[in-house]
């Protein structure tokens, strides 16, 4: 289908009800406002090699050299005080390059290949 012409989409629009015609306007302003946030948003967004992946909203960029936490269980001792079995990974440069450096908060580390460029790593306990 063509694009419409800004006459087209104006007469198009002036045949719509009232009610649609505020409606669109709404919407419109809404985006127009959407598109400032993202753009000073965008414009601030710091230096980094971070990014938390999203392929619905696309890549959110972290502080650079950010530490990245995921939570597999949560344990409560029985003074209140809750801690996360769980994998912390951090780009680190010790003098061969950037790694990805990937530790365990209680116990060890299972790697398993997937595939050629593929591995997986789980906690297992001590």
């Amino acid at each position: 289908m063509p694009r419409l012409t800004d006459a087209q989409r104006a007469y198009r629009r002036e045949r719509l009800p009232q009610w649609a015609q505020r409606e669109i306007g709404l919407l419109e302003r809404e985006v127009e406002s959407l598109q400032r946030v993202l753009t000073a948003r965008s414009a601030a967004a710091p230096e980094t090699n971070t990014y938390l992946g999203d392929y619905a909203h696309g890549d959110q960029p972290l502080p650079k050299d950010a530490r990245v936490s995921f939570h597999f269980t949560e344990h409560v001792a029985p003074n209140g005080h809750a801690w996360y079995e769980g994998l912390e990974a951090r780009l680190v440069d010790r003098g061969r390059g950037l790694a990805l450096e990937i530790s365990s908060n209680h116990g060890g580390l299972a790697i398993e290949p997937i595939v050629t460029n593929v591995i997986s790593i789980r906690p297992v306990a001590r």
